[in-house]
């Protein structure tokens, strides 16, 4: 039995360095995707929920009208990031900024 756990345990070990040298080599620019990404979502997170209180608050919308607006910009922003992706794909990413910040 004892035989069986070091042998086990040794396997274990192994599958970790190998796990840990994969993770090791995706690269640099994959976890500045990574980072990126996350801190989008983290501002995101900060404010949707903050976006409806205003709408609330401020200019004092019925809570159906405040969904219907957070409805329209999920929405929106689903339908812009598809072909908005595609070209940055092929026209590149400085030109499509550009003309995004100049369409809204």
């Amino acid at each position: 039995m004892q035989i069986f756990l070091r042998s086990c345990q040794q396997s274990t070990r192994g599958r970790r360095f190998i796990r840990a040298k994969a993770v090791a080599d995706i690269g640099r620019g994959f976890w500045m995707l990574v980072a990126g990404r996350f801190l989008s979502a983290l501002g995101d997170g900060f404010f949707f929920p903050f976006l409806a209180l205003y709408l609330a608050r401020v200019h004092h919308l019925p809570p159906s009208q405040v969904g219907a607006a957070m409805s329209v910009a999920a929405a929106g922003s689903l339908l812009g990031r598809l072909p908005g992706g595609y070209l940055a794909d092929r026209l590149g990413f400085k030109p499509v900024a550009v003309a995004g910040l100049l369409g809204a």
